[in-house]
């Protein structure tokens, strides 16, 4: 007797929600590990140049402001902007008992506006390790392609998942009906055969 076939869109559900758990997973056990909520990003810009190249994937690590100095290459978010910056810290200053940074691009003359002397409650942490052209994939994955009313932006990593598993279901529903048609097809000719 046959075992009953589960049908492919369960395990495409399961699988796609394994996979999404497992990367929450690792992403949550680095944050964990590395004592920041942003544990990697990409760099996308020329100012970090020739330290730090478009596309380089980079770890981040937490540090608490009396741990910054001079020379390290920090990630941090000002509140008016939508993406972080990543530049070298080039001045640590203690102001009336708080510690504000000034940071520049290596590939740039000056600092941009938005880094002198900024807070370090901005710094969301320093980079510790880079990865060359695996930021690309990061940077691809979360592009948005759309934005859904009520929802928000859609990822193109969200809409790849969604296609790859549609796929998968196609493929899978087209090898089971193959298998099935080629199990029916002897029992048919063996129906002809013993007609008289």
């Amino acid at each position: 007797m046959r075992k009953p076939r589960i049908p492919s869109i369960l395990t495409s559900i399961a699988l796609v929600a394994l996979a999404l758990a497992a990367a929450y997973g690792v992403y949550a056990s680095l944050a964990y590990t590395l004592r920041t909520r942003h544990p990697i990003g990409y760099v996308v810009g020329t100012s970090m140049l020739p330290t730090l190249q478009p596309g380089d994937l980079v770890v981040i690590v937490g540090v608490e402001a009396e741990e910054i100095a001079v020379g390290d290459i920090v990630v941090f978010k000002p509140p008016f902007r939508l993406e972080p910056i990543i530049h070298r810290v080039i001045a640590v200053e203690r102001i009336g008992g708080s510690i504000y940074l000034t940071t520049k691009g290596d590939n740039n003359r000056i600092s941009l506006p938005d880094e002198i002397r900024f807070p370090v409650s901005y710094v969301i942490g320093k980079v510790v390790y880079r990865v060359p052209y695996l930021g690309w994939v990061i940077y691809v994955i979360q592009t948005p392609v759309a934005v859904i009313p009520g929802i928000g932006e859609v990822k193109l990593g969200f809409l790849l998942i969604i296609v790859l598993t549609v796929i998968y279901i196609a493929q899978d529903i087209l090898i089971h009906r193959k298998r099935k048609e080629s199990e029916e097809e002897p029992s048919a000719e063996r129906d002809i055969n013993t007609s008289p």
